[in-house]
């Protein structure tokens, strides 16, 4: 069996960082991050809890009053009915996320959406290798998946969100339309 590389190696490889190059930030005793401004080709992410689950069977099954679609909500949706628990984020150990702008191009041409889809299977890989169950969810559609079978849909999805970036929104900030800076500030 050929050792995969952890997230942190994942990311440098790709990026062709030495290890001393990355900086990694502690945000709190259940946050751990990749600082920005680095160039790597991902934001990673992960939130965890020490010693429990970070999310348990018991949270993943209770409604949020502020993301559930429940009758006692002032902004209730009669029309689509009542949550029923289907789409709440499943119990896990570990949430792990990776950012990476819609415009991105990989030198090999790939977009947002390959460059996580690649970085989901070899995540996947690692985790198989060591019989830890996974499961990843599509950014785009919010559909949860096992397995590697439908990464392609992200790849298919990403495709979509870099050309809207590139058809809709650089346009605009190439016409002024909207600022390429955070408060609109030149």
């Amino acid at each position: 069996m050929t050792e995969s590389p952890t997230l942190r190696e994942l990311l440098e490889r790709l990026n062709e960082l030495s290890p001393a190059e990355t900086q990694w930030v502690l945000g709190s005793p259940w946050w751990i991050w990749n600082a920005p401004g680095q160039g790597l080709c991902a934001l990673l992410d992960m939130s965890y809890r020490p010693d429990a689950p970070y999310r348990s069977a018991e949270q993943a099954a209770s409604h949020d009053e502020d993301i559930c679609n429940l009758p006692s909500a002032s902004w209730y949706d009669e029309e689509s009915g009542p949550c029923d628990g289907s789409g709440h984020s499943p119990a896990c150990w570990l949430e792990i996320s990776f950012d990476t702008t819609y415009g991105y191009k990989g030198d090999n041409g790939e977009g947002c959406g390959d460059l996580h889809a690649r970085l989901v299977a070899e995540l996947g890989q690692w985790l198989d290798e060591r019989s830890v169950p996974w499961l990843w969810q599509n950014e785009f559609t919010g559909e949860i998946h096992s397995g590697y079978q439908q990464l392609i849909g992200l790849c298919s999805a990403g495709f979509e969100a870099s050309a809207w970036f590139q058809t809709t929104v650089a346009p605009a900030i190439a016409a002024g339309l909207l600022s390429s800076s955070p408060r609109g500030e030149e």
